[in-house]
């Protein structure tokens, strides 16, 4: 018996739409023996009342926890035993019966939980009240996105990229951005979701800014372009984040970005909100 306490979060894989799921854990079941999911007697270490999922394991005791072998079971909202169904956990291998999609995107996802801001992300989506799905379905945008779903939910849309940190990485920053009551199509968005990713597959690099800048990575050739990148890579390699140099990269992202070499992001808004969420992942490397 155990009281689940390292509050991941979770995928599990439906077979027959194959997706993938995120499913948060319950901050109040995980830390008070009052929690409405089962209640517990902290002093005697014993549960008070049945498992709610008891029905679809007769063949366990209603009052065990994870089918009374916690160590290699993890069951972090008390409803289910994440194991058949594929429900990730950080760090764990993927079961090797599941399909080579289901290892893909969780191979990538343990890949970005290893990086300092990538568990910072992960952790804190995992105690939110928000679910997330990534699907193996192709987004009509030919591209992949992140998608908002009614109430509290959103479904990430990779498109075949189940290999590319990078890109999942960037998706994820969007579920974040929702879950923080900053969603949309945006450019202050895009730019933050952008650096989030940056972060997560440059950490290990140790690049001067001499050396980041002249490889002109975000801007376009032309003279403007190149002043672009030097901004953004000054901003992106600061040790904190640097209001102004955001602001002259909202503002000339548009027109100098390579991000936006088609025009890819010219219908999205270009308001800002009073807060910005990359601000509290710095340094980024």
């Amino acid at each position: 018996m155990g009281d689940p306490y390292d509050n991941k979060i979770l995928t599990t894989t439906n077979l027959n739409t194959a997706e993938t799921y995120f499913v948060s854990a319950s901050s109040a079941a995980q830390y008070y023996p009052s929690a409405p999911l089962r209640n517990r007697n902290s002093s005697l270490s014993i549960w008070l009342s049945v498992d709610p999922m008891t029905d679809k394991y007769p063949n366990l005791s209603p009052y065990v926890y994870c089918a009374d072998n916690p160590v290699r079971i993890f069951d972090p909202d008390g409803e289910e035993i994440w194991i058949d169904d594929y429900k990730y956990v950080p760090g764990a291998t993927c079961p090797e019966n599941a399909s080579e999609y289901t290892n893909q995107k969780w191979n990538t996802l343990n890949a970005i939980y290893e990086k300092k801001n990538g568990k910072t992300l992960i952790n804190q989506m995992s105690i939110s009240e928000y679910q997330f799905c990534i699907s193996s379905e192709s987004s009509s945008n030919g591209v992949g996105c992140y998608v908002r779903e009614e109430g509290k939910s959103g479904t990430i849309y990779l498109n075949g990229n189940n290999n590319n940190m990078d890109f999942m990485a960037h998706e994820l920053f969007h579920g974040y951005q929702h879950m923080k009551g900053q969603p949309g199509h945006t450019i202050f968005n895009e730019i933050e979701a952008n650096m989030f990713s940056y972060s997560i597959t440059n950490e290990w690099r140790n690049f001067s800014y001499d050396e980041i800048t002249s490889l002109n990575t975000f801007g376009r050739a032309e003279e403007e372009g190149i002043a672009f990148n030097r901004t953004y890579m000054r901003l992106i390699t600061n040790e904190t984040f640097n209001q102004s140099d955001f602001d002259y990269v909202h503002d000339n992202f548009l027109q100098w970005s390579q991000m936006n070499y088609r025009g890819t992001y010219d219908s999205y808004d270009s308001n800002c909100p009073d807060k910005s969420l990359i601000k509290d992942f710095f340094p980024l490397r």
